[in-house]
């Protein structure tokens, strides 16, 4: 059974894939993963892991972090952008470093299961580099960079960054397989062009041989040759300087987990779309750890995380593996400088220094609440992926009443997703024009009172007060007696505040503002138009 447990971790975490949920909607790989560390706990074992109080004053912070947060229900159980960064990945991370502890797996037998499992991921990505992909339902690689499993180039490089070691230390030893499945791994890094993980493979080699630092010389003269980066390079500087003005304005607790794509709207500025070209660019992680951590979880974070950081290289100093385990923290480390580290890639850390932190108990028992905590993420993840699939579904969806009725099961099963709720109002709106006159009124007050409730389950998201504020006028054209177009107006003003770059809301305040009379709001939005046109023409801050 714990064989079994081991290798389904592995292969939740590296193979299992669901197409259209794939790039950046990693919460479906926490599935499988989550169900068999719970079977794992909940068997009999002698053995626990040394890494259990920092790991546990990890996930700690996450819950300080959710009682803080702004918006509480994406701190729980995630966004449909970012489901890796909520407290259900965190009780998973945790059950998954106890559930390989317990396994009593050697750090040789766990990378290996990695490197068999590296198999179909490498291969599958480099046939997407040659041949059209017949299982992908969009496109979700970006040209000639594969995804493989992993649903995104940068996800994939991280993976394959970690495979790379993992490879490389068994090959070392003589290993085929493992010579076989690092040249695929090789290759198929390559193909992702990603520059962080192809620099963080590198370096972590150079910990398992003396002269293997030489290998990121090459990768470091090359990469300018294929990859135009300097617009991606100032839009990532940018980025860290809205994580840190973030964690500026929140720095105890920060904004809270599963956060930062609305901090991200609220503390970035124009100098960003100057530089991206883009009144509408987010982005869901800061690109690097520390800053995220700081952003999303303040100080109380970042001290569970150095916490979690040197007891993890403590381990590898004092094991038989040292250099090994030494590489997978090096590549780790600049994997996580550069990009967001994968939902796949925190559970293969987390199944290799869980092995790695093995020591005996006196007694065989079981761990029955890190079970049943399993179980729940499981249960609440397996929800919410049926969800999304809706959701993907309502996107490919032929006709408008079924575009309507998968958006609507989408968020039925997680009506606390703001992506759904806009979607099932907007198609709602959309089929107003071809119902019967006595179905209009309803279904207009339907998009309306779930526009309200938007705005009270995601007081700070400018999404939820934009979509309040376009029902309002709906409302009023309808000729509603209890709607003020001023309360639109109002709405607009705060969705503004909340994302002050968004072009599209400057021109609904204006568009209001000018339909009311109110010509001070009307200029003031105009002003705003013009600045952020500015920027964009003139590449720097208006």
């Amino acid at each position: 059974m714990k064989k079994a447990a081991m290798a389904a971790m592995v292969f939740g975490a590296m193979v299992f894939w669901l197409p259209m949920l794939a790039d950046p909607y990693m919460t479906p790989r926490l599935l499988i993963v989550a169900a068999a560390a719970g079977i794992a706990l909940f068997a009999k074992s002698d053995r626990s892991t040394t890494l259990e109080t920092p790991a546990l004053c990890m996930v700690a912070a996450a819950v300080i972090s959710c009682v803080f947060a702004h918006d509480k229900l994406y701190a729980i159980i995630g966004s449909y952008q970012f489901g890796m960064d909520s407290l259900l990945a965190f009780v998973c991370y945790f059950c998954v470093l106890m559930a390989s502890a317990r396994s009593g797996f050697s750090v040789r037998a766990t990378s290996r299961m990695v490197v068999i499992a590296s198999f179909p991921v490498s291969i599958y990505g480099i046939f997407q580099r040659f041949f059209a992909d017949p299982l992908l339902w969009g496109g979700i690689h970006i040209g000639n960079r594969i995804a493989s499993t992993q649903g995104g180039p940068i996800f994939l490089g991280a993976v394959l960054a970690l495979v790379v070691i993992c490879a490389v230390h068994h090959a070392r030893k003589g290993d085929r397989t493992a010579a076989a499945a690092l040249a695929l791994a090789v290759t198929a890094l390559w193909f992702t062009q990603t520059r962080g993980a192809i620099l963080a493979a590198a370096i972590g080699s150079a910990f398992m041989f003396r002269w293997a630092w030489l290998a990121a010389i090459p990768a470091l003269l090359l990469m300018p040759r294929f990859f135009n980066s300097a617009v991606s390079d100032m839009a990532r500087i940018e980025v860290w300087k809205t994580a840190w003005r973030t964690f500026e304005g929140n720095p105890l607790t920060g904004y809270g987990i599963g956060n930062f794509y609305l901090a991200f709207r609220r503390y970035t500025d124009t100098t960003l779309v100057g530089i991206v070209k883009g009144a509408t660019y987010v982005q869901s992680h800061a690109h690097n750890d520390i800053l995220h951590v700081l952003a999303t979880m303040g100080v109380i974070g970042l001290a569970a995380y150095a916490f979690l950081g040197y007891s993890v290289v403590r381990v590898a100093l004092t094991h038989t593996e040292k250099k090994f385990l030494l590489g997978i923290i090096a590549a780790y480390a600049v994997l996580s400088f550069f990009n967001p580290v994968t939902t796949s890639a925190f559970m293969m850390l987390a199944l290799i220094f869980g092995a790695a932190s093995s020591k005996v108990e006196p007694v065989m028992k079981r761990r029955v609440l890190p079970a049943l905590a399993s179980i729940v993420v499981t249960l609440s993840i397996g929800r919410l992926t049926l969800a999304d699939w809706h959701y993907a579904k309502g996107h490919k969806a032929p006709t408008k009443a079924l575009q309507a009725y998968e958006f609507q099961e989408a968020s039925r099963l997680n009506p606390w997703e703001m992506f759904y709720t806009c979607r099932r109002v907007d198609s709602l709106v959309s089929a107003i024009p071809y119902m019967e006159l006595a179905q209009r009124r309803p279904a207009a007050l339907a998009g309306r009172d779930l526009a309200a409730k938007a705005v009270k389950l995601h007081p700070f998201d400018s999404y939820a007060h934009e979509l309040y504020g376009k029902q309002v006028l709906i409302g009023y054209i309808a000729g509603f007696r209890d709607v003020r177009p001023e309360d639109a107006l109002a709405a607009f003003n705060k969705a503004q505040e909340l994302a002050p770059t968004f072009e599209m809301i400057m021109w609904r305040r204006r568009n209001a503002a000018q339909a009311m009379g109110l010509m001070g709001e009307m200029m003031r939005a105009s002003e705003d138009i013009a600045i952020l046109h500015g920027a964009k023409v003139q590449g720097r801050k208006g």
